[in-house]
């Protein structure tokens, strides 16, 4: 097991003291520490054990098929760039609908596993090992659609993100879509909740998990202040307490994204529908949400 070390970032603008502030300045937003995140989770995601399980899934989830139907009249003639593919669980869905697929992943390990298991597709069909943040290779204004499924984006760190938003923009078609995930920082209770076995091995594992969860790899969070900022990075013991994740607040996310999009929607993860209303953004309890918006 890889040893993870907790990152925490405190929006700027906050101007109430708190402890996240003195952890703020302790972990200040250097280069080292979206590095040190970068490495850690793009480690991750080469080993073994993670690129055979993201190898064999297909199943999208609910939003991602709510949002398939609404695109499913415009899919035949677009030109997709599918983000962080894994092991192309979204591939099976999407490649065979749009005019071209690209899939792309940081991970030469998820594109190997991807060239594999589509072999002999089309040549519409690509793979290629991508840098979200810089992405060259591509034509500005070139898809029209793109898609970062399944938190890909929460992999990288605040500054990052603001990067590869900016990319995405660039080779997204004016009037394009993108669509995404993100992990819903509202719903963080969920993690810290017990939740009850029969059988008491696995109970004995959950009792360990959330031990770990906060006394070790968040030992310097304060979790009840968490609901107070915008956006935080934790390890939330996601691949076996190998990664870092971002959480964001919806209305957070909402903000960073007008810059380059517009016509922002949001999907419940759980029932996949679309949140009807902005007021209710800020009761959103599900452990992520799912953004459509449109390209500017």
């Amino acid at each position: 097991m890889y040893t993870a070390v907790f990152i925490m970032y405190v929006n700027p603008r906050q101007t109430k003291p708190s402890a996240f502030n003195r952890l703020y300045s302790l972990f200040s937003l250097e280069k080292r520490n979206d590095r040190q995140l970068f490495v850690t989770n793009k480690r991750t995601y080469e080993s073994q054990d993670v690129v055979l399980q993201y190898s064999n899934t297909s199943q999208l989830q609910k939003p991602e098929k709510a949002i398939l139907v609404y695109l499913s009249n415009r899919l035949k003639d677009m030109k997709m760039l599918d983000m962080g593919i894994g092991g192309g669980r979204t591939t099976c869905n999407f490649m065979n609908l749009v005019s071209e697929y690209v899939g792309i992943d940081y991970s030469e390990d998820m594109i190997n596993a991807c060239t594999d298991r589509f072999k002999g597709s089309p040549r519409n069909i690509s793979f290629k090992v991508c840098d979200v943040r810089s992405m060259e290779m591509f034509k500005d204004n070139y898809f029209d659609f793109i898609l970062f499924s399944y938190n890909g984006l929460d992999s990288i760190s605040h500054e990052d993100r603001q990067i590869a938003l900016k990319e995405i923009h660039r080779v997204g078609y004016s009037n394009g879509f993108f669509c995404f995930s993100a992990h819903n920082l509202l719903g963080i209770d969920r993690l810290l909740r017990v939740r009850l076995f029969m059988n008491p091995m696995k109970m004995y594992r959950e009792m360990l998990r959330c031990f770990l969860l906060r006394f070790r790899y968040n030992r310097h969070a304060h979790f009840s202040e968490l609901k107070n900022q915008d956006f935080a990075v934790i390890n939330d013991g996601l691949h076996q307490f190998r990664s870092l994740t971002y959480y964001v607040k919806p209305k957070e996310q909402i903000r960073q994204l007008r810059r380059d999009f517009y016509n922002i929607r949001v999907f419940s993860l759980e029932n996949g529908r679309e949140i009807p209303s902005r007021s209710h953004l800020d009761r959103l309890t599900d452990p992520w949400l799912y953004y459509l918006c449109r390209i500017k």
